[in-house]
Parts: C-alpha cells; structure tokens; sequence
C-alpha cells in the first residue's frame, strides 16, 4: 500500500501561552494554501482528547515523543470560523496569516465523535457553542464548515442507511 509523504514545511510557528492556556501562532507570514503544520504521530483506532481524526476509525495521537516533549499540533485550539483546514495530515492556511496569528482548525470538520466534549469559546459571531463532533451538527451547521473531512461524508452516509433501516424495521 502506498504511503502519503506529507512534506515538512519550513518551521513557521511556535507555542506560546496565552489567556491561561498553550496555542499555535505564527512565527512568519502564511500564505493561503500554505502547509502550516503536518499531523503526525502514531495512529490508533480510538478517539481521546488528544488525538486529530484523519480516516475512518484512524486517528493521530499526539502523544509525549521520546525527548519528552509533545508534537506542536497538540497545543492546536479550535475555532468556529478556523484559519486553517486539515487536508489529509496536511494542515493549510484557508487565508493568508501575519506574523503572531493564533493558528486553529474546526474540529468538527474532522472528528466524527469528540471523545471529549467541550463548550467553545472561540468568540466568533458563527460560534456553534458546544464542540462535540460532526456527527452532532445539524444540516445548516454542517454546510456551514469551510471544509470537511472525507471520512466524515463516508461515516454521514452510513448513519444515514443506518437510520434509514431502523426507521423501516419500526414501521
């Protein structure tokens, strides 16, 4: 099977601490299209907190790396109005960023599931409130995303059969 090699981008952004918690932010101008970040790690089949879904039941777990330290995706915060998108395990500048922009992504827009819930407060106009997957937003939510992950068209056809035949084996 054939492996997707995401290119290494040149180093751009740092974590820093801000308003009490970790975050991704610029270090250099982002170019729109631009790969920010590449998701990388082990993979395994189960969702926790701190793990980026990338496919049907596969998901990238930052966990601590030998050194000790952590991957710099996992300090990624969400937003409802992100300024990037995730495409493959290639993280990519939806609109050009300035130097010292917060970095985020939607994580509805990957995760099928949040294994761990949590209310937003990303502050946007747009704010959905409560990040707690795809599968839990509603139609106009969801056609409101920037971008959604291919395994999320996939698992919203299977719910779809799925209801389909629980509501014809009740009738």
């Amino acid at each position: 099977m054939d492996q997707t090699i995401i290119p290494r981008p040149p180093v751009v952004v740092a974590v820093v601490a801000r308003h009490g918690q970790h975050c991704v932010v610029t270090t250099a101008p982002v170019k729109r299209g631009q790969v920010v970040l590449a998701i990388d790690g082990p993979t395994v089949s189960t969702p926790t907190r701190y793990t980026v879904q990338v496919g049907e039941g596969l998901h990238v777990d930052a966990e601590a790396r030998t050194d000790g330290g952590f991957p710099i995706w996992r300090f990624l915060n969400h937003a409802c109005e992100p300024n990037t998108r995730l495409i493959g395990r290639a993280l990519t500048a939806v609109r050009d960023l300035p130097v010292g922009q917060e970095v985020s992504f939607d994580y509805d827009s990957t995760e099928w599931d949040m294994a761990a819930p949590f209310d937003c407060g990303c502050g946007s106009p747009k704010c959905r409130g409560i990040v707690r997957g795809f599968r839990h937003l509603s139609d106009e939510q969801r056609a409101q995303l920037i971008a959604i992950a291919p395994h999320l068209q996939t698992e919203l056809a299977r719910a779809g059969r799925e209801l389909a035949g629980a509501r014809r084996r009740s009738s």
